[in-house]
C-alpha cells in the first residue's frame, strides 16, 4: 500500500461522484474536486497533510507577497515532490509511514485501538468492527492511523519495546479537543491555496515534515527536535510509536508512547499551533479554543475573526489571507472533538460553517455583531435570573428549570443566528428585528420552562416574569 499511489483519500467531485484517491490523483484533480468526505477528526487531519506535502514542495510560501502568487505552482510542484518520496509513503516496509519498523511488544493491541478516541472507548472515527470479524482495509488503517497520531488522548496508551520498553502515561495529540478554523473554497486547490500560512507570517522554525526525518532510535534527539518544535515537523506529528502489520487477517497492531524525556507540548508559549483560535484568560494567559458542541460557534465567531485588536483573543493564522484573496464570500469550516467529564474522555465531534462575506473582518462590522451576542447573553442572563426566581417560590431546585431554558433559548437563537450576520454587515440595518428575536426567545423558553397552570403556578409564573427584560442603555434604575 502506497499512499501516494494507492486510493485511501474520500472525495466529492464538482459533479457530485465519490470516491477515494491517493495523495497524486487528489493533487492532479484538485482543480476538480469539491472536497473531502470526511468528518471532522478526519478533516482536520488530512488537511494538515496535505497542507505539509503542499509548503514542503513549495518551500514556501515565504511572505504573503510568494502566497499571493503560488496558485499556479501547487499542482506541478506537489506532484514532482511526491514523486521523488514514493519509497517514504509506504504504508509497510522498512520505512512504513508514522511507523517505527523494529517496533516490538510483549502484548500487541487490537487493530482498534488505533481507532480510538480515549482509553478504553470505541471510535468516533471508523466503526469498531475487528471484533465481529471485520478485516480493515489498507486504506482504513491509513486513515485511521493519521488521525490516531493527531488525536490520541493522554494517559496509558499501549506498550512496545524500541531499544527499550515504553509503556508509561504520555502526552496528549496535539489536536485533541482543539477547535480546528479551516477555510474552504470552490475546489481542493483553493482550499489548500487559502490555508497556506506564509513562513514569516509566525516566529517558528520551519523545520522538514516528518518523512524527511524520522526518528531512527529513542535516542534520535535532532529528529524528535524537528518533530515536535518545528511547523512542518509538527503538521503531520509522530505522537506515538506504531507498527501495522501488512498480514489482511492480522487485526492486532502495536502502538505506545514515544520515550518520556520527548514532550509534544500543547502549551502556546512554547509553539503556536497556525489553525487554532488563542483566547486570553482571567489570569492574563493564553489557552487555545476548545470545541464545544453545546455551544453554537455563532456566539465565539466575533473574537474568532478579530484581526484588528490581537491584545486578547489571537486568530488562526490562515484568516490573514482573507483579505488579499480577492474573494468578496468565504466558507469557514470549524470543528474538531470535545472532551468529557474526564481529561482522557471524548465527548463528541463537532463541526460548523459559515458562507461569510470577507468585509466581515472589518471593525465596524464585527463590533456589531459582537454587541449582537452581547445583547443574547445578557437575555441568556436576565431569562436564568427570572426562571430561578419562579423556581425559589415554587420551592423547588433551580438547577433543572434554568437549564431547560438555556438549552431552549440558544436552541432558537442558534436558527436565527444568520440574520445577525447580515445586521453586522448592513449598514442600514439597526438592531430592532434582531431585539425582537432575542425577546421572543426569551419569552418561549420562559414559558417552556416555568409551568402555569395551578393558581400557585401562575402566581410564581406571573411574580418572576417581572424580572424577564434586559436593561437597555437608557433605561431607569427600577
Amino acid at each position: 500500500m502506497n499512499l501516494i499511489g494507492d486510493p485511501w483519500i474520500p472525495v466529492v467531485y464538482a459533479d457530485g461522484s465519490a470516491c477515494a484517491v491517493g495523495l497524486k490523483q487528489l493533487f492532479e484533480e484538485a482543480d476538480q474536486i469539491s472536497d473531502l468526505s470526511v468528518n471532522p477528526p478526519q478533516r482536520i487531519a488530512l488537511m494538515r497533510l496535505l497542507l505539509c506535502i503542499t509548503q514542503a514542495a513549495l518551500d514556501g510560501p515565504a511572505d504573503d507577497a510568494d502566497w499571493k502568487t503560488c496558485r499556479p505552482r501547487i499542482i506541478q510542484e506537489v506532484i514532482a515532490y511526491l514523486d521523488e518520496r514514493l519509497d517514504k509513503f509506504e504504508l509497510y516496509g522498512d520505512r512504513p509511514f508514522l511507523q517505527v519498523a523494529g517496533l516490538r511488544a510483549d502484548k500487541k493491541a487490537d487493530i482498534d485501538k488505533l481507532l480510538e478516541t480515549s482509553i478504553g472507548d470505541s471510535a468516533l472515527f471508523l466503526e469498531q468492527r475487528s471484533v465481529d470479524g471485520h478485516v480493515f482495509s489498507d486504506a482504513e488503517k491509513a486513515l485511521a492511523l493519521l488521525v490516531f497520531q493527531n488525536y490520541s488522548a493522554g494517559g496509558k496508551t499501549g506498550q512496545s519495546v524500541w531499544g527499550s520498553k515504553h509503556s508509561e502515561s504520555t502526552f496528549t495529540a496535539p489536536c485533541f479537543t482543539n477547535l480546528f478554523l479551516l477555510l474552504r473554497g470552490s475546489n481542493m486547490l483553493d482550499s489548500l491555496w487559502l490555508n497556506l500560512i506564509p513562513f514569516d507570517r509566525d516566529s517558528q522554525e520551519k523545520g522538514a515534515p516528518v518523512w524527511d526525518q524520522m526518528p531512527q532510535s529513542e535516542t534520535d534527539a535532532a529528529a524528535f527536535e524537528n518533530a515536535y518544535e518545528t511547523r512542518l515537523g509538527r503538521m503531520v506529528p509522530f505522537s506515538r510509536l506504531a507498527r501495522l502489520s501488512a498480514d489482511p487477517a492480522d487485526a492486532f497492531c502495536i502502538v505506545g508512547p514515544v520515550p518520556k524525556k520527548y514532550l509534544f507540548s500543547n502549551d502556546p508559549t512554547t509553539f503556536r499551533e497556525p489553525y487554532l483560535t488563542l483566547r486570553l484568560s482571567k489570569k492574563n494567559e493564553h489557552y487555545y479554543m476548545k470545541t464545544n458542541p453545546n455551544k453554537h460557534i455563532w456566539r465565539e465567531l466575533g473574537s474568532m475573526l478579530c484581526l484588528n485588536n490581537q491584545t486578547e483573543n489571537f486568530p488562526a493564522l490562515n484568516l490573514s489571507n482573507l483579505q488579499p484573496s480577492g474573494l468578496e464570500e468565504i466558507d469557514v469550516w470549524c470543528g474538531g472533538l470535545a472532551r468529557g467529564a474526564q481529561a482522557a474522555k471524548i465527548f463528541d465531534a463537532a463541526e460548523w460553517n459559515f458562507c461569510l462575506p470577507v468585509s466581515m473582518q472589518g471593525e465596524a462590522p464585527l463590533s456589531k455583531y459582537e454587541k449582537g451576542v452581547s445583547f443574547a447573553n445578557q437575555g441568556e442572563w436576565a431569562l436564568k435570573k427570572s426562571v430561578s426566581e419562579y423556581a425559589g417560590f415554587m420551592k423547588a431546585e433551580s438547577g433543572v428549570f434554568t437549564g431547560h431554558a438555556g438549552r431552549f433559548y440558544w436552541g432558537m437563537l442558534d436558527v436565527e443566528s444568520p440574520l445577525l450576520l447580515e445586521i453586522a454587515n448592513d449598514d442600514t440595518c439597526d438592531f430592532s428585528d434582531w431585539k425582537m428575536r432575542v425577546y421572543f426567545a426569551m419569552n418561549r423558553s420562559f414559558e417552556k420552562a416555568c409551568p402555569h397552570e395551578t393558581p400557585r403556578q401562575i402566581q410564581a409564573y406571573a411574580q418572576a416574569r417581572r424580572f424577564l427584560r434586559i436593561k437597555e442603555t437608557g433605561d431607569s434604575n427600577e
